[in-house]
């Protein structure tokens, strides 16, 4: 008899192990090719409908998704366990071999790659962690933001956005800091106080403890060029920003701060879940 004819048990904790490595190919172990499918198509969906529904740009929209696909992370692991576990010896279908099992979790994985790739001009969206403190109190280390890659395709940003950016001088490096002025602004710092067309601008976000030092900088008036924005820190003291490199241009936008969706502290090793906000 040839291989393809000998009835063969499927173990449950091999299904479970398998489908913990990569989701849905316990099935394809236990033969149900088309659970198999399903459980990676359906974890895609569940990514996409997050990201087309803005539900991602919510305080708890990542950690939502997370938390959804956990879910049927675990769920399809037992049940490949079960499903193995209940049907009896059989013969071995075609897509029951090593071949196919290593091209089912090379197509996986690759698609996730895919996914981490694309998903800023796909689904319009990226995740980030602050690793600074030049945004405090609004961001503070360890915070975790999720930013609109798509809000500056048609407009630039308005006072008071946070945003995301990179500069050609630093290949790689992504920027969040807050816009204070836009183009064709006029801009004027006076002993700390920021002034927009000779009006002064109200900053609640910037707290006494970290606007000491720049709270006796002054800088002379100066017009935002079209196509730019002018930038700031809200931890003035400590933020390199447009008062040290110019103007923040199109072009060098990336998006805009939608939410803070995850915070921890790592000294004292917990979650603060009170920072979680929509911006």
């Amino acid at each position: 008899m040839t291989e393809a004819h000998i009835a063969k048990k499927r173990y449950g904790v091999l299904a479970l192990l398998m489908s913990l490595f990569s989701p849905g190919l316990g099935f394809l172990y236990s033969g149900a090719w088309w659970l198999a499918i399903t459980i990676p198509l359906l974890m895609i969906l569940l990514v996409v409908g997050f990201a087309l529904s803005e539900w991602i740009f919510a305080p708890y929209g990542i950690l939502g998704l997370l938390a959804s696909l956990f879910l049927i992370y675990v769920s399809s692991s037992v049940l490949a366990f079960f499903s193995a576990r209940k049907r009896s010896p059989s013969r071995i279908h075609f897509f029951q071999h090593w071949v196919v099992y290593l091209f089912f979790i090379i197509s996986f994985f690759s698609i996730q790659l895919i996914f981490k790739e694309l998903r800023p001009s796909w689904l319009g969206y990226e995740a980030f962690r602050l690793p600074s403190r030049s945004m405090a109190p609004s961001l503070i280390p360890n915070d975790f933001v999720v930013a609109d890659t798509e809000a500056y395709e048609n407009d630039l940003p308005k006072r008071g956005d946070i945003i995301v950016f990179s500069r050609p001088d630093k290949v790689g490096v992504k920027f969040t800091k807050r816009v204070i002025a836009i183009e064709g602004d006029t801009l004027k710092i006076q002993r700390g106080q920021i002034l927009v067309n000779q009006k002064a601008v109200f900053e609640p976000y910037v707290k006494a403890q970290y606007n000491q030092r720049s709270g006796l900088l002054s800088i002379e008036a100066i017009k935002v060029p079209k196509g730019t924005v002018y930038v700031l820190g809200d931890n003035r003291d400590n933020s390199f920003d447009s008062r040290y490199f110019g103007v923040v241009k199109a072009h060098w936008l990336y998006g805009r701060v939608r939410a803070l969706w995850f915070s921890y502290d790592k000294k004292r090793g917990f979650i603060r879940w009170k920072r979680l906000q929509r911006f």
